[in-house]
């Protein structure tokens, strides 16, 4: 299977370590799953002993926390934060399922900016802090979480879906901010050629007057000459709309997207 929610052996590791096991021989990294790196190299390091209290301050999967967990006992305890609501549960359970339990694993969910405010918890500090910023293969292997470019998906980028806003929103309310403040407008010319109708930028050319032209889903329309200017900006409100050309029974519908740049064609239906 190639797409990443066709891949339920690697997905259910705990049913299907076999399959696990043969992915990672190959030098691969099953779906879902994050490998830590470096875990020899941060152990010598940090070198964490028994009894000492210590912070993965980014716990992601939980390879590093487990390595780290195994040199703190007997009587040590180590507390793990990520922002990932979706990601930080199921590594709670796996660690769990290890044998660490709350006495000897504290896992809270919160950004590591936060840290300080887990000291007096901690005795009034730790031994030794481990933070691998970044993402991790599970946010970067799942289309729906909006981190890749591999397979399409929404636009998110968010480690914590319930914070903030995705991308795509941020760049839309950008681009609407920075149209409004130069009051910039974008000019979609649509002309005809031999065999159909076809969109382009930048292109000239007159829409016959035996054409009829309805505007759909545009917030402001300026024709002159023949020619269609399209307003997508006027206040922000809009992004993109529709060019709609009807001629005796043949109906083509223009689509024009304005923070892209793209213009698209395809035979319809009229709008009503």
């Amino acid at each position: 299977p190639r797409r990443f929610e066709q891949k339920y052996k690697e997905l259910d590791p705990a049913r299907h370590a076999a399959e696990l096991a043969k992915v990672m021989q190959r030098g691969q990294t099953p779906a879902g799953m994050h490998r830590p790196i470096c875990v020899a190299e941060i152990l010598a390091v940090l070198a964490p002993q028994p009894g000492e209290v210590g912070l993965d301050a980014t716990l992601g999967y939980g390879g590093h926390a487990q390595a780290l967990l195994a040199r703190v006992q007997p009587g040590g305890r180590l507390f793990a934060t990520d922002v990932d609501p979706l990601e930080l549960p199921r590594t709670e359970a796996r660690l769990r399922g290890l044998g660490f339990d709350a006495s000897t694993l504290v896992v809270r969910r919160m950004n590591f900016a936060d840290m300080p405010t887990l000291v007096p918890d901690a005795g009034g500090g730790f031994d030794f802090v481990l933070a691998d910023l970044g993402v991790s293969s599970m946010q970067i292997d799942n289309p729906a979480r909006g981190f890749t470019f591999k397979a399409d998906g929404p636009l998110d980028l968010r480690l914590d879906p319930s914070a903030g806003e995705p991308v795509s929103t941020l760049l839309l309310r950008f681009t609407r901010a920075q149209a409004i403040a130069t009051g910039s407008v974008q000019r979609f010319l649509i002309v005809p050629d031999k065999r159909s109708w076809t969109g382009a930028k930048n292109r000239h050319g007159e829409v016959p007057k035996t054409l009829d032209v309805k505007f759909i889903g545009v917030r402001q329309v300026q024709t002159r000459d023949g020619e269609g200017v399209v307003l997508f900006f006027e206040d922000g409100a809009s992004t993109g709309g529709r060019i709609q050309f009807s001629h005796k029974r043949a109906v083509w519908n223009v689509d024009i997207a304005w923070l892209t740049g793209e213009i698209g064609v395809h035979r319809g239906e009229a709008e009503r």
